[in-house]
């Protein structure tokens, strides 16, 4: 190894590089004679660059805006649907990306696929096979490995590298954060000479830099050194196309080119020169000339909303994330206020919308005020056919239709409703609680389509049907060959929260982040639109409607090697314990195994007084650490309390442990009838309360070790179960299920005034309060707006624990213990 090689690779040792010596590596194919070049000035602005073996340039201007060069058809740029920080097309043109999140996609012709899950800060493609390499948010260097339908990144070392290209060998060139320039081959990186802000590599091989100066410089391969280039300076970014033909950006990011590729003339706007609203619109019409109702090119639009709902004539209303209605307008290219507050929308034929307050209460349009519709007022979502027929959902899963000689719903005897689309011809589709898609043309329904989880549904007025499952992924039912086709779009990482149909089968979403997302926009006539909305008046509702909202989290499945889960808990140190009916003890998650620990610990030191509650089918528990559990459940015809703390090493509670019983008024006969077991809850404050058999709140008193009725004026009665804040404070669910907070005199309804039913509720050590409703839906109280929030991914919920972090872990009705996902 020569003497300039090994100083240079001591001074890059921690960058993590093991560079190889310069006279060891095989020398670089020779390179065709240089053109003289020339360099001229191209039509807007651009930070970033791309251009393929064949020619295709692309562009992303400061605003992340990607562009596609498109000369042969005239029109010079092209907006692309994707806003990016990176870009790298393959041999035939098709991007690479990173979005401004650091992911990665691919556009294959139709939409744009996220590839990995790995963050990136750079990306090129070279080679005669098109290889993929990437620079991870970390600074190492990685390359696309593909596996079938997917495929892996694999990571092929280094440290804070900062731009890449990649030759026709396959090579990747890089400038690291110092600005000094390597090589990767043969598994190894080596030197070159000189310092670069950015590196291009064009399809035959050659080498172009930015250099630390701002001029342009072509790697020579007889000299090994870097020839500057006359005519050009202040570049800051680089490309290079086919025949060694560059482009640059400058660092005001003018662009400049040696080469046309496809000649075009200044047709359409250009990189940097468009603003929003222009964006939005020249999109449009992009959008609008297409007659295939695939691919969907899903567009970015102004505003954050809630639920979402489009008529048959294209009016497109949204609620806001502060409750507003509002409706979009092609004009003005944003959503303009419509007089009125709803938590869910829907739209007929003829425009006009229809919607349901947070209260459950019914409102429609009539074209000039909101009129109240009468006999619902536990609505929780509406749905409207193609010709005219209005569903709505109650909030106990049954389904009712509007009868219009009537003006009232009429119950249509189907139940168990999660979600209602209507077809054009009248007929309801549903979601059941159980995920499935059903057809109610007749009664009784009838399974859609192959089993598939799902949560939304809704059908445009051309029959298109559009479903959401639980993990907010976006399907439409293809009817002819009854089956799901996936529908991809870019929402820098969100899911889909809502789906509404417009014509010719055109949907809007919105994500799981609350941002609006367009397909199209369609032509209808707006003259009418702001007069009708400022002679409308607000909604007569007795109160101003308050707004629930939906929010998505992500579960998966615990293993536990276990049956029959009756009970689960967290502590303030987020320890997970969980109740297993028909066995004597209680198991603990193992966080190392990923897996509750499936042998189960039985008390060892029965002498000390040690003892497990015998009828166990029936106890609850309530975790105060790892090493305190509460227990609650009948020794004999005894109510019991018994409280487990930690004894001699290993002191863990589930393996030795000192016990106390709590003994407790039973009911009549004895405790173990049903429904008369004391439900135990402690706070991360140490707070202890239980609710009785006779459904009175008792609290711990640390000082005289007992338990004592909770004073209040008048006496708390009623009691089903209770659940524990970080301060102390109960929360309870009484026997007609609603659910109350302690205020420090009373019990008040949550939310005020119009209590929330539920089967169950959990507190975590933030303060985090979550619910299960009638319908098993999880649900989490938000105190700014007095309401609770619906929780997305997961159905079916039996019995919530929350953790320390706020986030819930839930037992199901068919038994399985679902943890949350980060």
């Amino acid at each position: 190894m020569n003497a300039r090689v090994t100083t240079l690779a001591g001074a890059l040792l921690w960058f993590g590089l093991a560079f190889a010596a310069a006279a060891q590596q095989a020398a670089p194919p020779s390179a065709p004679e240089q053109p003289k070049l020339e360099w001229t000035r191209v039509r807007g602005t651009a930070v970033e660059l791309g251009i393929s073996a064949n020619g295709i340039v692309f562009a992303a201007d400061k605003d992340t805006h990607l562009w596609r060069w498109l000369g042969e058809a005239g029109k010079g740029w092209r907006l692309l649907p994707l806003q990016v920080g990176r870009v790298a097309p393959e041999p035939q043109g098709k991007p690479w990306a990173i979005a401004g999140n650091g992911r990665i996609y691919f556009f294959n012709g139709l939409w744009w696929e996220e590839r990995g899950d790995v963050i990136a800060n750079d990306i090129a493609v070279g080679g005669k096979n098109g290889e993929v390499f990437i620079l991870t948010r970390a600074g190492s260097l990685a390359r696309w490995q593909e596996k079938g339908d997917s495929g892996t990144w694999q990571d092929l070392g280094g440290k804070a590298l900062r731009r890449l290209a990649v030759d026709d060998a396959g090579r990747p060139w890089i400038v690291v954060q110092s600005g000094a320039i390597v090589r990767f081959e043969n598994g190894a990186f080596a030197e070159l000479p000189g310092r670069a802000r950015d590196i291009a590599v064009s399809p035959e091989g050659v080498a172009f830099i930015v250099a630390a100066d701002g001029s342009v410089a072509r790697w020579n391969t007889e000299s090994n050194a870097w020839d500057t280039l006359p005519g050009v300076a202040g570049a800051a970014v680089i490309a290079a196309g086919p025949g060694a033909r560059p482009w640059i950006a400058t660092t005001d990011g003018t662009i400049l080119a040696t080469s046309d590729f496809r000649p075009a003339d200044d047709k359409g706007p250009a990189p940097g020169q468009i603003s929003l609203e222009q964006r939005q619109q020249y999109i449009a019409s992009e959008i609008a000339a297409m007659t295939d109702p695939t691919p969907f090119n899903f567009v970015l639009v102004p505003g954050t909303g809630r639920d979402i709902g489009i008529g048959r004539e294209g009016s497109v209303f949204l609620t806001g994330t502060d409750g507003q209605l509002t409706r979009w307008s092609n004009a003005a290219r944003r959503f303009l206020r419509f007089t009125g507050g709803l938590s869910r929308v829907a739209v007929t034929p003829a425009g006009q919308p229809w919607g349901v307050t947070a209260q459950g209460q019914v409102f429609r349009h009539d074209g000039q005020n909101w009129v109240q519709v009468p006999n619902i007022a536990d609505a929780r979502d509406l749905a409207i056919g193609g010709e005219g027929s209005v569903f709505a959902m109650t909030t106990d899963g049954r389904l009712f239709k509007f009868d219009t000689e009537r003006n009232q719903f009429a119950d249509t005897r189907i139940a168990r409703v999660l979600s209602v689309g209507v077809t054009p011809r009248g007929e309801p589709w549903i979601v059941r609680d159980d995920g499935a898609l059903m057809s109610c043309q007749s009664l009784p329904c009838q399974r859609v389509g192959p089993p598939r989880q799902l949560q939304r549904v809704d059908i445009g007025p051309d029959g298109s049907v559009f479903v959401i499952d639980t993990s907010t992924v976006l399907w439409r039912y293809v009817l002819s060959e009854q089956t799901f086709e996936r529908i991809r779009g870019i929402f820098a990482g969100a899911g889909v929260a809502e789906v509404s149909v417009g014509p010719r089968g055109r949907p809007w979403i919105v994500d799981t982040n609350n941002r609006i997302y367009a397909t199209t926009f369609f032509g209808r006539d707006e003259a009418q639109d702001a007069a009708t909305s400022q002679q409308t008046s607000q909604l007569t509702a007795p109160a101003e409607p308050t707004v629930t909202f939906s929010r998505h989290m992500r579960f998966r499945k615990v293993t536990t090697n276990l049956d029959q889960y009756r009970d689960i808990s967290v502590g303030r140190d987020g320890t997970v314990f969980m109740h297993i009916g028909g066995l004597i003890e209680t198991a603990r998650y193992n966080t190392r195994t990923k897996a509750f620990e499936p042998k189960i610990y039985a008390p060892v030191d029965v002498a000390n007084g040690c003892t497990p509650l015998t009828a166990v089918n029936t106890v609850g528990i309530s975790a105060a650490t790892t090493n305190e559990l509460w227990q609650s459940g009948y020794q004999g015809a005894w109510c019991s309390i018994l409280k487990r703390t930690p004894g001699p090493p290993p002191g863990d509670a589930l393996r030795k442990c000192e016990s106390k019983y709590y003994v407790i008024p039973a009911a009549p006969g004895g405790c173990n009838t049903v429904f008369r077991i004391p439900r135990v809850s402690v706070g991360a404050n140490g707070s202890v309360f239980y609710a009785s058999y006779d459904r009175l709140l008792y609290q711990y008193n640390s000082k005289t070790d007992s338990f004592g009725l909770l004073s209040s004026k008048p006496i708390l009665s009623n009691v089903e179960t209770v659940a524990t804040d970080p301060q102390g404070t109960p929360w309870i669910i009484d026997t007609s299920g609603k659910v109350r907070q302690f205020d420090g005199i009373s019990f008040v309804d949550r939310p005020r005034n119009l209590a929330q039913r539920a089967k169950a509720i959990g507190i975590g050590a933030n303060g985090s309060v979550y619910i299960v409703d009638f319908n098993g839906f999880l649900m989490r109280y938000n105190a700014t707006n007095d309401a609770f929030d619906r929780i997305n991914g997961v159905t079916s919920v039996e019995k919530v624990a929350v953790a320390p972090d706020g986030l819930p872990w839930v037992i199901t009705t068919t038994g399985d213990v679902m943890q949350p996902v980060r």
